[in-house]
């Protein structure tokens, strides 16, 4: 069986844009009384638009026709 190759290129947000996303969603829920609910609610929020913006890009010459 033949060796398969892939290039794997991965983006992912740093620590400046995911503590600038969650000031933002802070600004966003402010007056909403924090308990156990709203703060997993926040917690799953900021998960979901942290994972909004990871990219990853697989490519390999077969498929790419490079």
């Amino acid at each position: 069986m033949a060796n398969l190759t892939v290039s794997i290129k991965t983006s992912i947000p740093d620590e400046e844009k995911v503590l600038e996303l969650a000031s933002q969603l802070e600004r966003e829920m402010h007056g909403t009384p924090l308990n156990a609910k709203t703060a997993l609610e926040f917690v799953g929020e900021l998960k979901r638009r942290v994972f909004e913006l990871v990219q990853i890009e697989v490519s390999h010459p077969a498929i790419n026709g490079k």
